[in-house]
């Protein structure tokens, strides 16, 4: 499944499970995939408005994989005081490729914070 269109659950009902999914992931894998599952983890405490949850699992991204680029990306805009409801359009683009994919996700229960 594209990671992009994983980054649209943090906005749904199933918020929750992804965040047991990634969060055991995240601990249990290394190197690459270890970053993306961190990554999916910290953007989801991101639009949440958590910024130190997301913070450590730019941490962890990075630490797995310095060349991951949605991680890095991810973590300068929050170091950089970028509000969640900035990156609103990246969850946009999170159901448009679900869309194109043929497995739309559910619709947004969650607005993003800030």
């Amino acid at each position: 499944m594209c990671a992009t269109r994983l980054l649209g659950l943090s906005l749904t009902e199933q918020r929750g499970a992804a965040e047991d999914l990634w969060r055991t992931l995240t601990r249990r894998l290394d190197g690459h995939a270890r970053a993306a599952a961190a990554t999916l983890l910290g953007h989801l405490h991101y639009m949440a408005g958590e910024g130190a949850y997301a913070g450590v699992a730019f941490g962890v991204a990075h630490d797995a994989d310095p060349d991951y680029h949605l991680a890095n990306l991810l973590d300068t805009a929050l170091i950089n005081g970028m509000r969640p409801r900035e990156l609103r359009g990246l969850a946009e683009l999170a159901y448009e490729i679900a869309e194109s994919l043929g497995g739309p996700l559910p619709a947004p229960v969650h607005e993003p914070a800030g």
